[in-house]
């Protein structure tokens, strides 16, 4: 039996509602040289029979059962089990355009590239009705050679593109040459670090301009609704890796040192915000002592004193920072919280 040309990745944890629509979706696809390999993460619904009802109709599907693991270690298990030349990572729950693996594969094959980016949807849904829907793309051109793509990398990575891996297909060679696997230590930002460690060593990207994947945030399974403990922290570890990634790829000019300072100055606000979500336990003393390690930071004063910007949340962040007045930021998060959940019930 020939090996696939291209093998869809598939992590599943607790996915019993959305799982035969996937599998229609991949079978739908207009390449058909594909294999689907599906690892059930310990869920405890009916996930675990329902990938095998699918398996059973289609050789193209192989499905591998492990105890819950998390999704890293869940998609190292699918890294190690792939067969075909390039990898698509897809999400159970998401939706793709029918044409989805055979653009991609068009696209890698015809630009020669080690990468291919395509653009998608991120829609947001609240009890399966559509309340949002925002277009993602990043098209500079058709392809880059990576060592010339130093003024388009911090664009490329603040468009949301970067990070995802859904919207990307991989070959499998570099892969496993490199031994590029996902670092399970980590509990958030270990698909940012997985596409880091590809990108060193490929020589070129392809960009799709068209939106070719939809990404689907319910209220219930995105990161923006839950609370990250120690999310400043978590956030700090991301910005260390991407830091010494410009560095290596020769990528770290004063332009992307801007942006990238831009970013911490985000990270501030989500990390105090964060601090006053409904899920937070810390107590008064504990908010206080996180604020005053974060304002006492040499770099994020340096990053309040050298950004220049108009964004509204970031000069609020700025203006905090330089007067380090854990009070003043402790009233101000407190009170853009009940201002949000007030904006809520009256959607």
């Amino acid at each position: 039996m020939r090996d696939p040309l291209i093998s869809v990745l598939v992590p599943v944890y607790n996915a019993e509602n959305y799982l035969k629509e996937l599998m229609e979706q991949v079978r739908q696809q207009t390449l058909a040289n594909w294999e689907m390999i599906i690892v059930n993460d310990g869920s405890t619904d009916k996930s675990s029979e329902i990938c095998e009802q699918l398996a059973s109709r289609d050789a193209r599907i192989r499905v591998i059962h492990q105890s819950n693991q998390g999704v890293s270690a869940t998609r190292n298990k699918l890294l190690q089990k792939a067969r075909g030349a390039y990898l698509a990572f897809i999400d159970a729950d998401d939706r793709f355009d029918k044409q989805f693996l055979e653009k991609l594969v068009y696209q890698i094959q015809t630009t020669d590239a080690d990468l291919v980016v395509s653009g998608y949807n991120e829609i947001k849904e609240i009890k399966g009705e559509t309340v949002q829907q925002l277009e993602k793309l990043f098209y500079p051109s058709d392809y880059l050679d990576v060592i010339d793509m130093s003024e388009y990398i911090m664009p490329f990575i603040n468009s949301g593109l970067f990070n995802p891996l859904w919207n990307k297909l991989y070959k499998r060679q570099i892969v496993e040459e490199y031994r590029i696997t996902f670092p399970e230590q980590l509990t958030t930002g270990e698909d940012f670090i997985f596409n880091l460690e590809y990108f060193k060593h490929i020589q070129k990207v392809s960009f799709i301009n068209e939106t070719l994947y939809d990404y689907i945030r319910r209220q219930n399974n995105s990161i923006t609704y839950q609370y990250v403990e120690k999310m400043y922290e978590k956030g700090l570890e991301i910005h260390n890796q991407l830091e010494q990634f410009l560095k290596q790829m020769n990528y770290d000019t004063k332009q992307n040192e801007l942006i990238l300072m831009e970013n911490h100055l985000g990270g501030v606000f989500s990390a105090w915000l964060n601090l006053y979500h409904e899920d937070c336990k810390l107590k008064y003393k504990d908010k206080r002592k996180e604020i005053k390690a974060i304002i006492n930071r040499d770099y994020v004063q340096l990053c309040a004193k050298e950004v220049k910007t108009s964004n509204k949340m970031l000069k609020l962040t700025q203006i905090l920072v330089k007067f380090k007045s854990i009070i003043l930021i402790m009233s101000c998060f407190n009170l853009i919280t009940l201002l949000r959940k007030g904006k809520k019930r009256w959607r």
